[in-house]
């Protein structure tokens, strides 16, 4: 008698194992989907290029930078800073932090002269990391970011391919 109830306990919890295994592998179907995989957000804490545009709203005048970077997180960065200057003309910089060395271009980058480093640097490239860092709490994906009141970034692209010809100065 005691082997007829162990048996059929045993069969009883097999058979509720295999009814769990069914129902939560829909019947053991191999016809399963799995939803599309969201991407995950771009983020700029392992970029390794970076471009974004800011407009900076100081006591009314509106300024936009667009920067683009390569080698970026490295001691190697190449910052490049282009600002439109509407009717006045266009300024663009190049500062490549390992030679310590900077180029300005008012002509859309046609010509390059040599520029003042530590000068380029405390102006255009302390706005480069300030910037950057505040799109470390950038959800990555959406298409602005306001850093401050005054201060909004966009057109933000996490590792862009760059063409050489963007940090080129002769």
């Amino acid at each position: 008698m005691y082997i007829i109830v162990a048996v059929l306990v045993v069969v009883i919890i097999i058979a509720g194992a295999a009814a769990y295994v069914l129902s939560t592998n829909n019947g053991g179907s191999s016809n399963n989907t799995s939803p599309t995989p969201t991407p995950a957000p771009a983020s700029v804490v392992n970029a390794s290029t970076l471009q974004f545009v800011v407009n900076e709203t100081t006591n009314g005048a509106n300024v936009t930078y667009d920067f683009t970077a390569k080698n970026v997180n490295t001691t190697t960065l190449v910052l490049r800073v282009d600002i439109p200057g509407g009717s006045s003309g266009n300024y663009s910089y190049i500062l490549d932090v390992s030679q310590q060395k900077s180029w300005l271009s008012t002509d859309n980058g046609v010509t390059w002269t040599a520029s003042v480093y530590n000068t380029d640097w405390e102006t255009f490239g302390l706005k480069w990391y300030n910037y950057s860092n505040a799109l470390v709490m950038w959800n990555g994906v959406d298409q602005t970011y306001t850093y401050d009141a005054s201060t909004l970034i966009y057109c933000i692209a996490v590792n862009p391919t760059l063409p050489a010809s963007e940090f080129a100065t002769s």
